[in-house]
């Protein structure tokens, strides 16, 4: 019983997280946050391309004139 429970939780979230990934709602902001994550000799790794691209377009979309990203101070970052 508690297996089939747990497993029905994982689906509901699993679920519940697709959905809301669906949804963009954008309105105006100060700025646009990029966090950070793994870039090598200063190239960045895919995930963090494609948050930055993300947050190009929603510079051109007029959200924010600003873009900030924020992350950690490795060795090789630039």
């Amino acid at each position: 019983m508690g297996f089939f429970a747990a497993l029905l939780a994982l689906g509901f979230f699993a679920v519940m997280n697709y959905l809301s990934s669906k949804v963009h709602e954008t309105q105006r902001s100060d700025a646009i946050v990029v966090l950070g994550a793994a870039q090598f000799n200063g190239k960045p790794s895919p995930l963090f391309q494609n948050r930055l691209d993300h947050a190009l377009a929603m510079y051109r979309a007029g959200v924010s004139k600003h873009i900030v990203t924020v992350g950690g101070n490795q060795p090789g970052d630039r």
